[in-house]
């Protein structure tokens, strides 16, 4: 392996913990900036970028969103708990990495991991589809962490060169 791969695959845990962090502190900062320092116009670039940038990757329906402080987050609440369980999942699955744990090694076992955490988004999902009730945002988002948790862990797993 050349030297700048291995240099780049230390880092890639690394800079994935950064990366999700950061993500997740937007998701929070953005609705206090947006609802506390209006007419701020550095708040208003940051928070112009991260709802772009969050248009991108979800519908942003409101009635699907949290609104802490009176603002909508970048994201629907699904969404929300994909990304903020993301740092924990990548940092709890690197200190695994380092206790040796084996199960990180096993193809099988990621796949039914990730499969198991489909099972609540799929359960809110059928719901709604079934009833046309709107399952209310804090299931949506405790299903999408779980949801998000196995992905982020799954995704740490290949970083770290464990599951190929």
């Amino acid at each position: 392996m050349p030297l700048h791969t291995l240099a780049l695959a230390r880092r890639a845990p690394v800079l994935l913990v950064a990366l999700s962090l950061s993500w997740a502190s937007v998701l929070i900062t953005v609705p206090y900036l947006v609802s506390h320092v209006p007419g701020n116009p550095l708040g208003i670039r940051i928070a112009g970028a991260a709802y772009i940038l969050g248009s991108l990757i979800c519908h942003q329906r409101p009635e699907r969103s949290f609104h802490p402080w009176g603002a909508q987050v970048p994201v629907c609440a699904r969404c929300e708990g994909i990304y903020l369980a993301a740092p924990f999942a990548i940092t709890f699955t690197l200190a695994a990495q380092r206790r040796g744990a084996r199960a990180l090694r096993s193809r099988t076992v990621w796949q039914r991991v990730v499969a198991l955490a489909c099972i609540p988004t799929i359960v809110t999902l059928m719901w709604e589809w079934t009833t046309g009730d709107i399952t209310p945002d804090i299931m949506r988002a405790v299903a999408g962490a779980v949801l998000g948790a196995a992905i982020a862990a799954t995704v740490a797993a290949v970083a770290i060169g464990d599951l190929r």
